[in-house]
């Protein structure tokens, strides 16, 4: 299980990592997947590949509001490899409330060694520190 190395944060009071005192977590049958994550991360990487070597991989990334915020509050961007995959994610929104899981997957990621994500606030978000719970890399079939 990779747990969040070679991350950077924002400075934003609250930045850091949290864990919810949660048993179950509506919108998943998985909710220890959504039970710990990072508010405030803004990049991170996962080395996948060796050296010299790409491959094609399905990613999937967890979210889950665990602050008393209203949607529209938490707005941010989300990028795989430098291209913008979601923006102005509202997690609220998504999952239909706070406390809620939801997941959104992206597949044909192509990854040269290492896989980079990122977390950017939306222009208007009144809460600058993006939230991710969870984080899931799948090797694609070679064609």
């Amino acid at each position: 299980r990779y747990r969040w190395a070679g991350c950077r944060f924002d400075s934003s009071e609250g930045s850091g990592y949290f864990h919810l005192l949660k048993t179950s977590v509506p919108g998943t049958d998985h909710p220890q997947r959504f039970v710990t994550g990072a508010r405030g991360v803004r990049e991170f990487s996962v080395p996948l590949t060796e050296k010299g070597t790409s491959a094609t991989f399905t990613v999937k990334l967890g979210f889950l509001e665990p602050d008393a915020v209203e949607s529209g509050q938490r707005l941010f961007n989300v990028t795989l490899q430098g291209k913008t995959v979601l923006e102005a994610f509202d997690i609220v929104r998504e999952a239909g409330g706070q406390m809620r899981a939801v997941e959104r997957t992206f597949t044909g990621v192509e990854v040269a060694e290492t896989l980079r994500v990122g977390l950017v606030p939306a222009g208007g978000a009144k809460l600058p520190a993006p939230i991710l719970c969870s984080v899931e890399v799948i090797a694609e079939a070679a064609q």
